[in-house]
């Protein structure tokens, strides 16, 4: 009875035993930062990181350095003079030279970015496919491992358009626009919270975003990448010919209201959607493609079509 009573006092001293082993290893003057990185688990993303930049700030929210990497999943930086305490990393993947942060990399509230896209004629072109996420960890002797989850902070609007009758030919080109898009997230503050990961909080500035398109067949595709959209930011769609407008204006805000989308509850905002234009000028809007299974919200009426 005794051996029976002493032998979980005998394991639990073992166990202690092992973990202040693992606690305590002498790592001598070792300090090193794992840095580590999961995609959203959106499989048409899965290959999609082809840039990171690690952007690091102390304890106060002062930008301290960026750190340069290649987009593996696991890496290891040493932090050279960088002093023991509390620090904030920022993570962006895919950010290229059509997207840019402001604030000079001086304070982590104010870090913003933007959509560094705009054509002479003001309209904004197709943004960077990005991904984001920001982690705090605190640097001593030994590893300090940071690891985030990566989120979508854009949006992919996909439009196949078509005519019921034959078009009018009143000369040019086409091109698809949208209106009111948001152009700016404040990376270094957190918004939402989706699916269990926060999402950075998105700007106020809005732009007009074109897409030059081609008609095959009477039928036109466009793909349009933007900056996450929100509730309060929704943007109208409309068909140009030349310099003339082919559609009436489409107010995604009601379309998405009646078939209950809602961006601010999306985790991967990937839309798709079909216009019929009628034989009066008028357009039926229907949901398209892959919105049917990616979008759907409690509730909705996905599938329906609407006339405007």
């Amino acid at each position: 009875m005794v051996v029976r009573r002493l032998l979980p006092l005998l394991l639990l001293a073992l166990l202690t035993a092992c973990q202040k082993d693992l606690i305590y290893e002498d790592w001598g003057d070792v300090r090193e930062i794992r840095l580590c990185y999961t995609t959203p688990a959106t499989l048409e993303y899965q290959q999609d990181i082809d840039t990171l930049r690690w952007l690091l700030f102390d304890g106060e929210g002062r930008f301290q350095r960026e750190l340069s990497m290649q987009p593996r999943q696991r890496q290891y930086f040493d932090p050279g003079d960088l002093p023991d305490g509390r620090y904030t990393v920022v993570c962006i993947a895919n950010a290229t030279s059509r997207s840019f942060l402001d604030n000079d990399l001086k304070t982590l509230n104010d870090l913003t970015l933007w959509a560094d896209t705009r054509q002479q004629e003001g309209w904004y072109a197709n943004v960077d496919h990005l991904f984001w996420q920001k982690s705090t960890f605190t640097l001593s002797l030994g590893y300090s491992e940071v690891a985030v989850p990566l989120v979508d902070v854009h949006c992919h609007l996909h439009v196949r358009l078509w005519w019921k009758g034959v078009p009018e030919t009143g000369g040019g080109d086409y091109s698809l626009r949208l209106y009111g898009v948001p152009l700016a997230c404040r990376v270094g503050t957190t918004g939402l919270t989706l699916g269990g990961l926060p999402h950075p909080e998105m700007g106020d500035s809005v732009g007009e975003h074109r897409l030059a398109v081609e008609p095959y067949n009477f039928v036109i595709s466009g793909e349009f990448v933007t900056m996450r959209w929100t509730d309060d930011h929704m943007p109208q769609l409309q068909l140009w010919c030349g310099d003339s407008p082919a559609t009436p204006l489409i107010d995604l805000y009601k379309v998405f209201s009646e078939w209950h989308w809602s961006p601010d509850r999306t985790v991967a905002q990937d839309y798709w959607l079909n216009v019929v234009i009628n034989l009066d000028g008028s357009v039926t809007v229907s949901v398209g493609g892959k919105a049917r299974i990616v979008d759907w919200q409690d509730g909705g009426t996905i599938g329906g079509g609407g006339t405007l």
